[in-house]
């Protein structure tokens, strides 16, 4: 069995009409991070993988300073992109992927799919122990997967959050979420 740890980026510096900026970690976010790091240490030796993100790779390197790692980046971890021709990305966002969405994965276009197959298909490939550094919505197509539903929001990862998931035979399996979980029907 192995066992991946599924770590939030910790809060980043806000954007003043900058939709879905790349931003560095804020003051906060650092001080997140440093404590996200220290909870990490109990499960080492792991390995340290990064979404591409600048708020993914600074909070990543927390860990692996004090994990005495290195940090792999995963370009597989990126963020989910909205469909071509989407007017508003961030309310396409909340309408299916925050709060009580009803969306399900099936409903979304061929891309975004794509994407969540990317990213299973990378913890799929995790061989040992690991912390992965990413965002809520790539967290959310994890755990659904692990939960065997259909939903698109089934989670609600915080900054700086864990969520441990485990690989057993290739099946993606929910060990203890850090997250607020929604059964498939709620």
């Amino acid at each position: 069995m192995t066992r991946i740890f599924l770590a939030r980026h910790a809060e980043p510096e806000k954007s003043v009409g900058a939709a879905r900026a790349d931003g560095s970690l804020s003051r906060f976010g650092r001080s997140q991070a440093d404590y996200l790091a220290e909870r990490l240490l109990e499960f080492r030796p792991l390995k340290v993988v990064s979404g591409p993100s600048l708020r993914c790779k600074e909070t990543a390197a927390f860990a692996a300073k004090r994990l005495g790692a290195s940090v792999t980046v995963d370009q597989r971890f990126t963020e989910v992109e909205p469909p071509r021709g989407t007017p508003n990305a961030n309310l396409w966002l909340m309408q299916n992927f925050r709060g009580d969405s009803a969306t399900t994965w099936d409903q979304l276009d061929a891309n975004v799919n794509k994407w969540r197959a990317e990213n299973l298909r990378a913890i799929a490939e995790v061989k040992e122990n690991t912390v992965v550094f990413t965002h809520f919505i790539n967290i959310n197509a994890i755990v659904s997967s692990a939960l065997h539903t259909p939903n698109t929001a089934v989670c609600r990862p915080d900054y700086a959050s864990i969520t441990e998931i485990s690989v057993v035979n290739g099946d993606i399996r929910l060990v203890l979420d850090g997250t607020e979980i929604k059964g498939p029907n709620e």
